[in-house]
Formats: C-alpha cells, sequence, structure tokens
C-alpha cells in the first residue's frame, strides 16, 4: 500500500490575497510522507463470495482479532483506516459495498447477506478469532453497522464502532430503502453563504415513528458512538441523543459509549488526517450532478478531536476484543501460564543466598513477571529465605520498566526468534501516567536497594545522583 503525500507550499503573498494563487511565485514546499501500514502487515485482496474487499493481516501468526471497515457514501474501496488497525494488532477488511459488480452489472444495492458474506469470510479466516469480530461504520457506513448489529442472525459482533451517522433509517425492507428515505426529503436540502451544500436536515428531526429507526433497545454488543457536533452532513449529535434514550427505556444504555466533540464536523477520521471543511461529491441523481458538500468544523477542534477519537477508539477495541489477552500461539495460552508446577521447569529459588529485588508491571503483556514473582515469594517462604526477597509491584505498568523519563511505550515491532524471523507488534502494556511514575519510583526504591547490599549504607565521600 502505497503512502499518502501531503505536499504544503508557501507562495508569496500568501495570507494576503484570496485570488490569484495560480500566478504567485513559489517560495518553499515540502512534502510530508504518511505511511498507513506497520512492518510486516500483510494486504490482502477478497474476491470471495463477491465481495470486493482488502483484508489487512496484523504481522505474526496471530490469531487476531477480526474488524469489518464500512466507509460512508463516497463508495468504492478506502482502504488506508483498516490498513492502520492492522498495524495496532487488529485483523482489518475494508469493504465496498457502494460499487460492487453485483451493483454495476443491476443497478441495485447489496443486501444484508453481502455483509454476512464479508463477516464469515473473517470468521472462518486460519488466523482470525471468529469470537471476537467487530464492526466500524463512517456515516452512511454506520446505518449499515446498526442495522446489522440489531437485526442480522448471522452476526455476533463483540462491539461496534459508529462515527459521524445515524440509526434513522426504515427497517422494513432491503438495505436499498436507506436511499429511497433520504430521496423524499430532498427537499430540506439547503445552502449555506457560499453555495455549500448542507444534508443534515433530511433526516430531522429524528422520526418518533419506530419503523424509521433501528431498534437500539434491542442491541447485544458495546457501541461507542463518535459525534461531531458541527456536522453539517448527518444530524449525528441528535441521533446520539435519540440513541442514548432509546437505550435508556430498553436498559441497555451500559452498552453505549458517546464521545462528542464542540465544533468537530462529519468527517472525523485517524488522527492527522488533513482537514475538509468542504469538497465536492456527486449526488444519487440520474443523472448525477457534482455538488460542494459542507462537513463542519473548524481546523483546530476538529483536528484535536480526531487525535482524541483515534486514541479512544482503539482502547475501546483493545477492552472489547479482549486484544491484551490474545497471545502468539495458536491456543491462545502464555507461552509462560501457567506457571509450572514441575521443579526442573523452575530455577530453585529456595537456594538464594543473596537479597533480591523483584521489579514488576501487573500490566506487563510481554512476560507473566507478575504471576512469577508470586510464584517465587511462595517458593522462598517454603523455604525459608522469603526475608531476602522484595517485590515492588506496580498497578497499570507495564514490561518496559526502564530509567525515569524514558519515554512510554506500550507497543513497538519486534523480530521473532523463528527461522525465518517474522517481524510482529509487540504489546509491552501498561498506561502512560501509571507505567511512568513506576519507572520513577522503582528506579529510585533500586538505587536505596543497591547502596544498601553493595555498600550497607552510604561511605563518607559518596556521591550519587538524586536518579
Amino acid at each position: 500500500m502505497a503512502p499518502l503525500n501531503n505536499c504544503t507550499c508557501e507562495e508569496e503573498g500568501h495570507g494576503h490575497q484570496t485570488e490569484g494563487f495560480l500566478d504567485q511565485v513559489l517560495l518553499a514546499s515540502v512534502v510530508v510522507e504518511r505511511w498507513y501500514m506497520a512492518p510486516g502487515v500483510r494486504r490482502v485482496p477478497i474476491t470471495e463470495g463477491g465481495l470486493i474487499a482488502t483484508l489487512f493481516l496484523p504481522s505474526g501468526p496471530g490469531p487476531f482479532p477480526g474488524l469489518l471497515d464500512l466507509w460512508g457514501w463516497g463508495g468504492k474501496l478506502v482502504e488506508y483506516r483498516a490498513a492502520l488497525l492492522a498495524s495496532h494488532g487488529i485483523a482489518s477488511m475494508a469493504l465496498d459495498y457502494l460499487t460492487p459488480q453485483m451493483t454495476k452489472e443491476t443497478g441495485r444495492m447489496v443486501d444484508i447477506d453481502y455483509f454476512e458474506t464479508a463477516y464469515r469470510v473473517l470468521e472462518q479466516h486460519p488466523q482470525i478469532l471468529g469470537s471476537r469480530i467487530a464492526m466500524l461504520g463512517l456515516s452512511f457506513g454506520v446505518g449499515v453497522t446498526l442495522r446489522m448489529a440489531v437485526y442480522s442472525k448471522g452476526l455476533k459482533l463483540s462491539c461496534a464502532v459508529c462515527i459521524s451517522g445515524s440509526h434513522v433509517q426504515p427497517i422494513d425492507g432491503p438495505l436499498e430503502q436507506m436511499l429511497t428515505y433520504l430521496n423524499k426529503n430532498a427537499y430540506k436540502m439547503r445552502s449555506d453563504e457560499n453555495n455549500q451544500v448542507i444534508w443534515r436536515d433530511l433526516m430531522l428531526p429524528i422520526p418518533t415513528d419506530p419503523s424509521l429507526k433501528v431498534e437500539m433497545g434491542r442491541l447485544q454488543c458495546p457501541l461507542l458512538l463518535v459525534v461531531g457536533e458541527d456536522d453539517q452532513n448527518w444530524p449525528s449529535s441528535e441521533s446520539a441523543m435519540d440513541m442514548r434514550e432509546m437505550m435508556e427505556r430498553a436498559g441497555n444504555s451500559h452498552l453505549l459509549t458517546v464521545l462528542s466533540y464542540k465544533n468537530a464536523g462529519h468527517l472525523i477520521e485517524p488522527p492527522f488526517t488533513p482537514f475538509t471543511r468542504a469538497s465536492t461529491t456527486k449526488t444519487d441523481t440520474n443523472p448525477p450532478t457534482k455538488v460542494m458538500t459542507l462537513w463542519g468544523g473548524e481546523l483546530v477542534a476538529h483536528s484535536r478531536a480526531q487525535e482524541d477519537a483515534w486514541r479512544k477508539t482503539l482502547v475501546f477495541l483493545r477492552e472489547n476484543l479482549n486484544i491484551e489477552k490474545i497471545h502468539l500461539d495458536k491456543d491462545n495460552q502464555s507461552i509462560l501460564l501457567p506457571i509450572p508446577t514441575d521443579p526442573s521447569l523452575k530455577v530453585d529459588v529456595g537456594r538464594l543466598q543473596c537479597p533480591l529485588l523483584l521489579v514488576v508491571g501487573e500490566d506487563d503483556q510481554n512476560w507473566p513477571s507478575y504471576e512469577s514473582a508470586i510464584d517465587m515469594r511462595e517458593m522462598m517462604e517454603r523455604a525459608g529465605n522469603g526475608h531476602l526477597l522484595t517485590v515492588l509491584s506496580y498497578k497499570n505498568a507495564g514490561h518496559l520498566i526502564e530509567p525515569p523519563f524514558t519515554p512510554f511505550t506500550r507497543a513497538s515491532t519486534f523480530k521473532s526468534v523463528t527461522n525465518p524471523p517474522f517481524t510482529m507488534m509487540a504489546l509491552w502494556g501498561g498506561e502512560l501516567v501509571a507505567h511512568s511514575r513506576a519507572q520513577e519510583d522503582a528506579w529510585k526504591k533500586t538505587l536505596v536497594f543497591l547502596r544498601e547490599n553493595l555498600y550497607g549504607g552510604m561511605k563518607p565521600g559518596a556521591s550519587f545522583s538524586n536518579l
């Protein structure tokens, strides 16, 4: 997958005029290259079952949790978000559901069975955990995601993420009726002073007729809604409020998380994606026409929303797909767990004759250091040398407990010891603040431990840094 190239140019007169940029002298320019695939991520085209899709598999043998990625009305195959998710350990399938072969041949939109086919491809893939699959929808893809999550008998989602969309749609009949409903309300379309089209009113006011909304009270998986309060394309903020009310009445609102961002617009994408307040789009008319669509949002607020929403989306997916509990072996068991009872498979720490300091992070995802420390303590207490052991155990700290102020690394690429080796994305664990504080505390206490046991305390003339 090719990187995205962003070119930033500085031209003479920039900031002082609004016309004639093509005639100005170019003073400076720079191209920023952005990659979405981490080393070792694999891109696999999918065509089985009539699908037009691309599956991105994380580095390593798996198994991995899966995700079905649906974009909006722009159509075609949009891959970069799926590639980025795979770089974070989630096998992600970008799916074209608006312009597949069937639609090109018949002119009709795909229906639920198309998405169920895509789900089965993920579910049956040998490197994907079929019991841990999510869906992510943006814009028009939100309506599809919610319909599938609530009504499809062929899907059992672990969670769903919906960005800038709505639950408003006729629920009786084929998926194509979503378009019919929008076209019927086309008279509500309006333009701003710059002749930029605002579509959000097509779904307003939010209907009270239950046949025109996905029945959110039937949802059985965790749902994350991401909305921009200045969304000018879909009434995502109003829809989120109505969905919350529906779920509260039904008693399943504990499944709902809403991230709402003031002055953010419709296109809430991965962080550092260039902000687009308006752009040309094609209508669904026959023949289609080009219009300038207003997405909304303000530059700084929208950009910050993208950063915050992406970070919290990854946390949501990790928690609900149980990524932190997935290990590299196919039986989904830690390589060193459970701690063996066979004494030939453990160092006999009961024979230890010198003081020992163990530093462990309770969120260590690389080694079972916490469980090992507990077992070592028990072995030494039974042997009568438990007085030699000191354990520093830190909640929400990960594996890489280094000297203080070393940058926190939750995950990074790592080469296996197999032959031939392969590159994987290793999860070290930990949370930023807790891990950083653990590094400071552990370093201070490690120096005290060494001073006491190497010098018997500070000697006259000795000098140590505060670190």
